[in-house]
Formats: C-alpha cells, sequence, structure tokens
C-alpha cells in the first residue's frame, strides 16, 4: 500500500519535499489510511503533517468519538490535530453540501493562517465512481462526468486509484481500528443508494465496470478542460470593465455564442464546479429575458442583467463562519 500511494503521488506529482500537508481525518478507514500511509513517507520527503478534523455534532456521542478517536490516533502518531466544530442543521435538505462547504472554508482557512499549504483528502477509487454516476445522474455536465481531480488548487487526492477494500485490508493486516459511520449504511441518501445498490449492480452486469467508467471519466474531464480554456477566453472579450467586488461584461456577444460555450461561461463565472444544467438553465433564462435588473445569486455570486451588458458580483461566503467556529490545536 504505502509504495502504491507514493508510486501515484510522484507520477501526478501531488506533492514535493517539505511541502506542509493537512491531513483531513473524520475517523474512517479511508482518512485512518491515508494519515497512515503519509506518517510513514514524511520523513523520506520531509513533510510537515497535522491532522485536521471537524465534528458535526451529526451523530451525537457518535461524532465525539471520532474527535476522540482522531485525537488519539495522532497522539499516538506525535502529530497535532486541529478540530474545528460545527453545527449545521441536520435535518434541513442539503446537509452533506453544506458539510462539505463548512469542510472546505476549514480547510482554506489553515492554509491562509500558513499552517499548511496542501490539504490532503481521502477519496478513494470507489468514492471517484460514486461521485461520477451521482453528477451525472444529478444533470451535472461534463465537468461532473469527470468525476473528482487528482489535483485541483491545494487540494489533492493520493488515494483516488486505491480501492476501498484493498485500504480495510491493509488496516486489517496491522491491527489498525477505525470509526464506523452508521449514516454510511442511510439508504436516504443518494450516495449511499449507489454505493450499496446501484454500483453493486452494475459490477455484477459488467466486472470491469469500475475501469470503463474511469476512462469515460477521463475523456468528459479533456473536454471539460477545453470548454473552460474557451469560456475563459470568450469571457476576457466580452469584459467592460471590473471593479473590487463585480466584473461587466458585453450581453449581446455573450448571448451570440454557442448554448454549450454559454453554459461553461456561466459556470467559470459562478467560480463553482458543483452547479447543475438547472442552476445554468436559470442564470440563461435571467440573461436572456429582456427585462434589465433581474438577478440571479447563487453561494457567492449574483449574475444581475443590464440593458445591453451584465455585472457578476462578488458576495460574501458564510459571513460568521470563522467567529462562530472554535478551532482547538
Amino acid at each position: 500500500m504505502i509504495s502504491t500511494v507514493e508510486k501515484f503521488i510522484n507520477t501526478r506529482q501531488l506533492l514535493k519535499p517539505g511541502d506542509k500537508i493537512a491531513v483531513a481525518v473524520s475517523g474512517g478507514p479511508d482518512s485512518t489510511a491515508l494519515l497512515l500511509v503519509l506518517h510513514q513517507l514524511a520523513k523520506r520527503y520531509r513533510w510537515t503533517l497535522l491532522a485536521a478534523h471537524v465534528n458535526y455534532h451529526a451523530r451525537g456521542a457518535d461524532s465525539d468519538r471520532d474527535e476522540k478517536f482522531v485525537r488519539q490516533l495522532s497522539s499516538r502518531l506525535k502529530l497535532p490535530v486541529v478540530v474545528t466544530q460545527a453545527r449545521l442543521d441536520v435535518a434541513g435538505s442539503g446537509f452533506e453540501e453544506r458539510a462539505r462547504d463548512f469542510r472546505y472554508a476549514f480547510f482554506r482557512d489553515l492554509v491562509e493562517r500558513g499552517r499548511v499549504n496542501k490539504i490532503a483528502v481521502a477519496h478513494t477509487a470507489d468514492d471517484q465512481a460514486e461521485t461520477i454516476v451521482l453528477n451525472m445522474l444529478r444533470g451535472s455536465g461534463l465537468r461532473g462526468a469527470a468525476g473528482m481531480p487528482v489535483a485541483r488548487d491545494l487540494i489533492i487526492r493520493p488515494l483516488l486509484a486505491v480501492r476501498r477494500s484493498a485500504l480495510q485490508r491493509w488496516l486489517a493486516a496491522g491491527r489498525q481500528s477505525y470509526r464506523r459511520d452508521r449514516s454510511n449504511r442511510d439508504l436516504h441518501f443518494q450516495r449511499n443508494w449507489i454505493r450499496w445498490r446501484l454500483l453493486p449492480y452494475l459490477r455484477h452486469q459488467d466486472k470491469n465496470f469500475d475501469s470503463r467508467l474511469v476512462q469515460a471519466g477521463r475523456a468528459f474531464g479533456r473536454a471539460a478542460d477545453y470548454l473552460e480554456r474557451q469560456a475563459l477566453r470568450q469571457l476576457r472579450l466580452l469584459k467592460i470593465s471590473e471593479q473590487k467586488n463585480y466584473t461587466k461584461y458585453l450581453l449581446k456577444p455573450f448571448l451570440e455564442q454557442p448554448e454549450i460555450l454559454q453554459g461553461e461561461m456561466v459556470r467559470a463565472l459562478l467560480g463553482r464546479r458543483d452547479i447543475t444544467r438547472q442552476h445554468i438553465r436559470e442564470v440563461l433564462a435571467v440573461l436572456e429575458k429582456n427585462e434589465s435588473g433581474k438577478r440571479k445569486a447563487f453561494k457567492g455570486r449574483e449574475i444581475i442583467r443590464q440593458k445591453s451588458a451584465f455585472i457578476c458580483r462578488h458576495l460574501p461566503v458564510f459571513p460568521a463562519l470563522v467567529s462562530r467556529r472554535k478551532i482547538a490545536d
């Protein structure tokens, strides 16, 4: 396992000697394995590690036991641990998405404070398959069908080529315990239904399903990368002016672009990878309707139609996140 992950890291150039890495550790098997693997490689590459954990308090005492496990594991490995407490409405819709947004804001904060320059997350090959299928079902377009990138910005995924079952066998061989999240079996969550119902059926029908899916994802990714480059190029050409919190673009030339490129330009304007075709249609409806002042907001960005132009305005995201969050080292 160690050599497999090491080779993947070096081949994909995910890390360099001397990097300071925050390892996202939930206490589950995947993140526990990631922390142990990177810890065993750290001395060779002069990496500095810390464990980063979010306690969502979503499962009562079990959440606290997860935190305790991560603290004890980090102590045994003589690694610093950073824990943040999140109080999110578990009963509300979109809990997983809100939890992810909180988690990545936490990671960004660690980078901005100079604690780390890389964030390692424990997504596996199984997670990649689940993500591709989930994004297809949600209508996320080419970018979603490409799945998760091995690296983007400061986020790296060193386990993306490793199957979850292989990690669990490796942990068992080393008699390493880990935490089990019972909510991962709850089929009310769409990802869990994909994991425990849909993917086993597809794998039964085709034993090479995962490799075919990954190959398709790579092809989708190359197409999405090309469209993204073209979209950014067009936006630069259409830019009228840029201020601190907003940018103004020409409207008519935008509406003359092919539909697929309009969609990619909207995706670039919103600055999000998780928007769906429905979100894009809603923004395009605002721009196409001959009504000045119409607007559409989505997670930190707002599109405002004017007579012959449109504005992309930046909105504050998580305005009270840092002030409400308690971080403990």
